[in-house]
């Protein structure tokens, strides 16, 4: 998606909403918002893509320490 977005604004033509590819992050896919944001060198500038998919990230990985340890939380 970052990868298109990128071809799109190079070519001058309509682009993904910003939220769109947040919400991508959200939803499980920040491994692959972060790495295309790397290889393509897209939206690298942008403050909330500089750390919001960064905290997807963190709490996705949170969440499936929660799930692989059925459910037990240790405080």
């Amino acid at each position: 998606m970052m990868a298109a977005d990128k071809r799109r604004a190079v070519k001058h033509r309509r682009r993904l909403r910003e939220s769109t590819l947040l919400a991508v992050a959200f939803l499980g896919g920040s491994i692959g918002i972060i790495s295309a944001m790397l290889a393509v060198r897209h939206k690298t500038q942008k403050a909330k893509f500089k750390w919001l998919p960064a905290v997807f990230l963190f709490m996705q990985l949170i969440l499936l320490i929660i799930l692989k340890t059925n459910f037990t939380v240790v405080w």
